[in-house]
């Protein structure tokens, strides 16, 4: 079997010691050191023989007594039966497995470092993956999210992207299930294993859609893979918004893994007297996330020009459209521009000044500027 699919057996989602040991020494090398005689001490040579042992000090502290508590826990889910019945369970389920080896790994999912998962369980199509937008929110929707998730998979949707969530109860089940109304790809990703389906009230609905998992079949979800599985709603998609949150929810998780790679992060505003609102209108207020308000920001934040937009930039140069693709609703320093634009701190200058002639850029403050509203 696939070494990388056996190490999804062996390791709970997010384990960055089982990582650390994939990335550095090879899926296969770490498996058979794991299974060998004095495991700990040759993973200790292997480690250092790469030129990682002062990394994984730095990162685990102390680093023997981690790798024989992994030792153990790795072992223990060791036996030839769970691997030959996650390879049943498998194909009973129609589902394909992809691991990171392959041309048709998600590559979103290897900004996630040592958390990467090992592999993929899916049924579906992967390719759409690329451009799609997480939403995700409260269990405990209201109308109004119900109505807002209707609106934004449509207009994504007219542009060919894709959308993300956990096929839950509230904001995750209204996203999925406008998307299937409407024809639109949509994938859910689980906490548990792919033929257990969560919630099961989902199930008919979900067997609809793209689903994916990183645990073998016959998983069942916890609350710890739950949190995992965030991670991973975030990695695959190119940007996420949270429609409706409370202060504390797995949206609010889901975002901060968003804000930890780097990716834009959206929340849409919501009266405050709601308690579906507080957490979104709390992400807003200190900064981490752009507020949405319509169908055409949710695009910008995606990163998808409307029809105005390609004709307001037909007859930008180069410099100016690369500058324009830098700038956000959020204002950010010259510096910051140039590095995103790959240009000199002179020429993103330049360029931003013929930019507000035209009126598709703002100063904010001193050397920082937005996207004019």
């Amino acid at each position: 079997m696939n070494p990388w699919v056996v190490w999804a057996l062996l390791a709970e989602p997010g384990d960055e010691l089982a990582g650390l040991l994939r990335l550095t020494l090879g899926a296969d090398k770490s498996l058979s050191a794991v299974m060998a005689e004095n495991p700990v001490q040759g993973l200790v040579r292997l480690i250092d023989g790469v030129g990682y042992l002062d990394a994984a000090r730095e990162r685990f502290g102390k680093l023997e007594q981690t790798l024989a508590d992994g030792v153990e826990r790795y072992r223990a889910r060791w036996h030839a039966e769970a691997l030959n019945s996650a390879v049943k369970a498998t194909r009973i389920a129609g589902a394909s497995v992809v691991t990171p080896d392959e041309p048709t790994w998600p590559s979103g999912l290897s900004e996630l470092g040592l958390a990467m998962p090992s592999a993929l369980w899916f049924r579906g199509d992967l390719s759409q993956l690329e451009g799609s937008v997480a939403m995700v929110g409260s269990r405990s929707a209201t109308n109004y999210g119900a109505w807002v998730c209707a609106e934004f998979v449509g207009a994504l949707a007219e542009k060919g992207v894709a959308t993300v969530s956990g096929g839950a109860f509230g904001i995750d089940a209204h996203t999925h299930r406008a998307a299937i109304s409407i024809g639109a790809p949509t994938y859910a990703v689980m906490a548990g294993g792919i033929d257990r389906l969560y919630p099961s009230a989902h199930s008919e609905w979900l067997r609809e859609i793209s689903v994916i998992a990183e645990l073998p079949p016959g998983n069942r979800p916890t609350r710890w893979r739950f949190l995992q599985r965030n991670r991973l709603i975030a990695a695959l998609s190119n940007s996420t918004v949270v429609v409706e949150a409370g202060w504390r929810s797995g949206a609010i998780n889901t975002a901060n893994h968003a804000l930890g790679l780097g990716r834009p992060l959206g929340a849409v505003p919501g009266q405050i007297t709601s308690a579906s609102s507080g957490g979104t209108n709390k992400l807003i207020a200190d900064g981490k996330a752009a507020l949405i308000g319509s169908a055409e920001q949710l695009l910008e934040l995606a990163g998808v020009r409307t029809a105005t937009e390609e004709q307001e930039i037909a007859g930008l140069g180069s410099l100016d459209l690369r500058v324009l693709d830098a700038l956000t609703s959020r204002a950010q320093n010259i510096a910051a521009l140039a590095v995103r634009a790959n240009a000199t701190e002179f020429e993103t200058a330049m360029a931003l000044a013929s930019l507000e002639l035209l009126g598709r850029a703002e100063r904010d403050s001193g050397d920082s500027w937005r996207k004019t509203r």
